[in-house]
């Protein structure tokens, strides 16, 4: 839900324009007051800084002006080391799906790529075989999330395992940059987000780990 909200600005220089401020960001606002130092959950300072680094990596292997098919292309260029996360990627599927995109309910729906990314990698773990896109009954789904992604048409995916990974990964990314990852959220909403990033954290890790090994600069 979003109240209006109206602050006044400090003395002598006139009122703020009323502002629409959802509950969660009023909470997060908190974090602010007093001039206190918001603290960041530590999963999502590790995986903010394991993905500076990742995004150097994929744009200087990779020209494509299309930031997604640059993530997903290096996660082609990194298929051979597949096994190194397939547990990871297994946990990581296994979660209800990434939302992208806000549903006027408040909820996020997935993207067609990224729901598309998420079935491929489902049907090859064998999690829900069988899946139907168009009515998805996925155990550890909320009913209200089903409501919200069953609509989401999914596309086969024809690109590597580690492309679709990477893209599901990236996804996590935008939403906590933009904004839709809760710093404040409790509950099962806030336990998902800390484990999508957590997990999100763990892969990016052990593929820069591979990387540096590869090429010399991790031993």
């Amino acid at each position: 839900m979003v109240e209006h909200w109206q602050a006044a600005a400090s003395e002598g220089v006139g009122e703020m324009s009323d502002l629409n401020l959802s509950v969660e960001t009023q909470e997060e606002l908190t974090l602010f007051a007093n001039d206190h130092e918001p603290e960041m959950p530590r999963e999502y300072m590790q995986f903010a800084f394991t993905w500076m680094t990742f995004n150097r990596i994929y744009n200087e292997n990779n020209a494509d002006p299309s930031e997604p098919r640059r993530v997903i292309g290096m996660g082609d260029q990194l298929e051979g080391i597949w096994d190194k996360v397939s547990g990871l990627a297994h946990a990581l599927v296994s979660l209800e799906c990434i939302g992208g995109e806000r549903d006027p309910s408040g909820i996020l729906r997935p993207k067609t790529e990224v729901k598309s990314a998420t079935h491929y990698l489902r049907e090859y773990f064998h999690i829900d075989d069988g899946i139907d896109g168009s009515d998805c009954h996925f155990i550890t789904c909320r009913p209200e999330k089903r409501t919200v992604c069953n609509p989401v048409a999914a596309g086969p995916w024809s690109r590597s395992k580690m492309g679709a990974l990477l893209r599901l990964v990236y996804q996590v990314r935008c939403n906590l940059v933009h904004g839709d990852k809760r710093l404040m959220a409790s509950g099962f909403q806030g336990e998902r987000d800390k484990e999508l990033v957590r997990l999100s954290y763990e892969i990016l890790k052990i593929i820069l780990r591979e990387i540096g090994s590869a090429t010399g600069k991790a031993e």
